[in-house]
């Protein structure tokens, strides 16, 4: 698919348009290479810092679906500590998890990083929909397990 080409993007709403057709032809590239040799890791990194440029987000997350399991799982969080964040959606029930606690906190600690996912904590209480930062999820116990409402 050819954003660039289409009339739509290149009537007179002037250079911003331009430049916004041009971000979104490179994320839908990026989604592209989905059937390339490149591993599915690097092409949601590719995703999300598009997706994050284009949109003019820090933080993210991506959620994919098992069809032989009929289950989402978590795939890939956005912001400056998303490589310390484990989840996934078993059931109805979504888990997620500290990965690598020292370093995490070395680093500075969670800061503005986020996944996106919605339901009730039921160690917590507390209740999230959309995008949760993971400094307010994980607030009082490394770990949070949410069910659906």
């Amino acid at each position: 698919m050819n954003v660039r080409s289409t009339p739509l993007m290149e009537d007179a709403a002037g250079n911003r348009v331009a430049l916004a057709a041009g971000k979104l032809q490179a994320l839908l590239d990026s989604a592209d290479k989905l059937a390339s040799t490149l591993s599915l890791d690097s092409v949601l990194a590719n995703i999300l810092a598009i997706g994050g440029e284009l949109t003019g987000s820090t933080a993210g997350s991506v959620i994919l679906r098992d069809p032989q399991q009929n289950d989402l799982y978590f795939a890939a969080a956005t912001g400056p500590a998303a490589d310390h964040v484990v989840a996934f959606d078993r059931g109805g029930a979504v888990t997620v998890g500290t990965r690598l606690p020292v370093r995490l906190e070395r680093d500075g600690g969670w800061r503005d990083t986020t996944i996106g996912l919605s339901g009730t904590d039921v160690l917590t209480g507390r209740s999230y929909a959309g995008e949760a930062r993971l400094t307010d999820l994980l607030a009082d116990y490394p770990v949070a397990l949410l069910a659906r409402e």
